[in-house]
């Protein structure tokens, strides 16, 4: 799992620069929805970890990978403001970052250019994908972004009572998270880093991992997690 105190230094950030939210949201949460809370956090964290691997270690081109990061880092720093409507403008440009980033990198790619790519619209970017056997044979794998871009474009295309009905900024942290639904979204991402991006998309191996780097996997991974780099190695 990941190490405590990112946490509470996450919680300790939270509580000085967005009191409000600290007081109003945080405090008042269930149990059920404040170990979401912390779990969505563990994640994020874990996304951190598998990006600063990839960036020390590949030769590939990592500009889709730091663009993923600093969108990341964009979500974590919004949840205690409270506004649904940019996290989900946000999560709709973390869809399109990895989309673009597995594009590129694929083993298969042979002309496409990242300047290519970073023009491409959502739909060019789903039809080069189909046009890719390489990655039309693992497209289950990483699907859920194609969900995850839908669903909140629709969140942004109809923002409803998250704008409308909001007659003063104070009402702000009136409207309530889904927790457990903003967890999912992280571990779907987790997951997709796990089965596709660090094994397939930049083809990790045993070798390239580091004693270091082996020792904050296991420290911070869930068993089931781990379980899915042991595996992977095991077969390279």
């Amino acid at each position: 799992m990941v190490n405590k105190s990112y946490f509470e230094d996450y919680m300790s950030f939270v509580k000085k620069t967005y009191p409000r939210f600290y007081e109003e949201c945080y405090q008042i949460y269930s149990e059920k929805d404040r170990k979401y809370f912390k779990e969505t956090v563990d994640d994020i964290y874990k996304l951190f970890l598998h990006i600063s691997i990839l960036k020390d270690i590949s030769s590939k081109d990592t500009y889709f990978l730091e663009e993923t990061e600093k969108i990341i880092y964009s979500i974590l720093l919004l949840i205690p403001t409270n506004d649904l409507y940019s996290i989900n403008t946000f999560f709709r440009a973390l869809s399109e970052s990895m989309l673009r980033l597995i594009l590129l990198n694929n083993r298969n790619n042979t002309n496409l250019s990242r300047d290519n790519i970073a023009n491409m619209s959502f739909k060019n970017i789903k039809k080069r994908i189909l046009m890719n056997s390489f990655l039309f044979s693992r497209k289950k794998k990483f699907e859920y972004l194609y969900n995850l871009f839908s669903t909140s474009s629709r969140s942004l295309h109809s923002p409803g009572n998250s704008i409308i009905g909001h007659l003063f900024l104070d009402e702000q942290f009136e409207e309530k998270y889904n927790l457990k639904q903003l967890h999912s979204k992280f571990q779907q991402i987790n997951k997709i880093f796990l089965e596709v991006i660090i094994p397939d998309i930049f083809e990790l191996t045993k070798e390239d991992i580091s004693l270091s780097n082996s020792i904050k996997i296991r420290k911070s991974l869930s068993p089931k997690e781990f379980s899915i780099y042991i595996n992977y190695f095991k077969k390279s």
